[in-house]
């Protein structure tokens, strides 16, 4: 009961932090987040001085809190990727690019940063792969974290600032949504391959979970079309079923992250499960989610960032080559697809990483394709760069005094979640 209560203080603190974002007009994840990790670092620093430190030594609520937090933040996050990306592809304000413009920013947006990041991980795999890694695997993954956008801050972000219908939003929007799930296609292949050492035996497993999947998803939507429940008792269900499935997840050795996105984009798009998946990520938003910042800065070893051999100097380099590939590719591709005047803008939007970010890091660490002070890198990395690209597009907000909210319901439970 005593660490129950410690839980509700934390969460109570971050949502200070994020009451104090919006202040400043900035979005409510930002100070999530930088609360989140802040208190983290600071149980772990001054732990037995602070009065929350003796009531968090056994960390198991938290984590286990924090877990289901960031898997339930993947499952929002996976049904949104799941609608049609043609739906964003439309251009506004009567625009309509040629499928040559279209491809050649896609290429860019996300072709770049993933090559420029498979070559950056010649400096940092020695240092941050996990054991047993082949390079090549290593690599593969090195470019998704180059590569990566944020979809649920992005969104949260172009919703806040007036520019969701915008021709500006919708290339932003369409080339994010793009861009993640490619990723994330990508990553859990890797997992996979990693964790089965075999193709052939990962390519079987992957279906095999994949169907496993489905068949839950489909039992589950089954069953609420067939009762009368209500939507507390719907929203309790959902969540017991992505327990189960990230501990079947588990069995084949997949990050229970990647199944929660599973189970997002294996839910079907009608109203009522749209309904059930807003409500478990808003009430997820108040509770679970910011409990994850607070593991992250808990696991944050600032000593070991710079890794075996790899100076701090370095580091550094790697994360401003990082953010400045998919800042300069996303400037490129913005011009490509015949937007001159927004070019800056869109950059500066798609150089959004956040949470999803996180997200990523953590999946690649349970995965064992980063060691511990990858691990530590990434965060630092993920919080730095979203911090400048927030900064970097309050300036944005000038261009429309009217905020525009997201239209579908699925939509607004990820917006609201980043």
């Amino acid at each position: 009961m005593i660490q129950l209560g410690a839980l509700i203080v934390l969460v109570l603190l971050t949502d200070l932090g994020g009451r104090a974002s919006r202040a400043v007009r900035m979005p409510r994840v930002i100070g999530v987040m930088f609360t989140g990790v802040a208190v983290g670092i600071a149980l772990t620093v001054l732990g037995g001085e602070l009065p929350l430190g003796p009531l968090l030594a056994d960390e198991g609520l938290l984590q286990g809190a924090a877990t289901l937090g960031i898997v339930l933040f993947m499952v929002a996050l996976g049904h949104h990727l799941r609608a049609p990306v043609a739906a964003a592809v439309a251009g506004a304000e009567g625009m309509r690019p040629s499928p040559a413009r279209v491809l050649g920013a896609v290429g860019l947006v996300t072709g770049v940063p993933f090559v420029v990041g498979v070559a950056a991980a010649v400096v940092t795999y020695e240092a941050w792969a996990g054991e047993g890694v082949a390079f090549p695997a290593y690599a593969v993954m090195h470019g998704c974290l180059f590569t990566l956008t944020a979809v649920p801050v992005l969104q949260r972000v172009l919703a806040e600032y007036g520019l969701a219908d915008t021709r500006l939003g919708r290339f932003a929007l369409t080339q994010s949504l793009i861009t993640d799930v490619a990723v994330w296609g990508l990553v859990t292949v890797i997992v996979g391959l990693h964790a089965s050492g075999d193709p052939r035996t990962a390519v079987v497993s992957l279906g095999m979970l994949l169907g496993v999947v489905i068949l839950l998803c489909r039992a589950w939507e089954m069953l609420c079309a067939r009762t009368s429940a209500g939507a507390g008792s719907r929203a309790v269900s959902l969540v017991l079923l992505v327990v189960v499935v990230a501990q079947v997840g588990e069995v084949f050795g997949q990050s229970t992250l990647v199944m929660g996105l599973a189970v997002g984009a294996c839910l079907r798009h009608d109203p009522g499960t749209a309904d059930v998946v807003a409500t478990v990520a808003r009430l997820n938003l108040r509770t679970l989610f910011p409990l994850f910042f607070v593991q992250i800065g808990l696991t944050l070893d600032g000593w070991s960032v710079g890794g075996p051999g790899l100076p701090l100097v370095v580091v550094g380099a790697v994360m401003a080559v990082a953010y400045g590939s998919k800042w300069v590719a996303s400037w490129a591709g913005a011009r490509v697809y015949g937007m001159r005047p927004d070019a800056g803008a869109a950059a500066t939007l798609l150089s959004l990483r956040g949470a999803t970010e996180l997200a990523l890091a953590v999946a690649l660490y349970e995965g064992g394709l980063v060691n511990a002070a990858g691990l530590t890198a990434l965060i630092v990395f993920a919080v730095v760069s979203t911090l400048v690209a927030v900064l970097c597009s309050m300036p944005l907000r000038r261009r429309s005094s009217q905020v525009e909210e997201p239209a579908t319901a699925d939509v607004a439970a990820v917006g609201a979640t980043g």
